[in-house]
């Protein structure tokens, strides 16, 4: 029991480094804004199906109908569109925002690539 007490009067006194806010770059912000114009565009074409700017945010299958086979149609032309990508995660996603979160250039040349991302972990003795 007190090895327990002295580990918490350790994460008391534990200082953690902190973190600079991520900045996002302009150029990011206009890539996303293309890309969602162009999701909505495809989806309008492809399904006959108008998306408006703020409908972005929608379920695919339950606010807009869209089924399994409309949005597998989907990821079909997207990787014509934009080649090698995350097909597991694009189907897996419940929005256009998503699914343009997923495609921006950076995610993208991480899919071409096969990269994988290490993430950080805290351990604690």
């Amino acid at each position: 029991m007190r090895e327990y007490i002295a580990q918490i009067e350790q994460l008391i006194t534990l200082t953690v480094p902190q973190q600079l806010p991520i900045k996002r770059n302009i150029q990011q912000k206009v890539t996303n804004l293309e890309l969602e114009s162009t999701l909505r565009e495809i989806v309008e074409e492809v399904f006959d199906l108008p998306i408006e700017p703020e409908e972005i945010e929608l379920d695919l299958e339950a606010d807009l109908g869209m089924d399994s086979l409309e949005r597998i149609r989907l990821v079909t032309h997207l990787e014509k569109l934009y080649g090698k990508v995350d097909r597991q995660g694009l189907l897996r996603s419940r929005s256009l925002r998503e699914i343009a979160s997923i495609l921006q250039p950076n995610n993208l040349e991480s899919a071409q690539s096969n990269s994988m991302v290490n993430l950080a972990e805290l351990h604690i003795a």
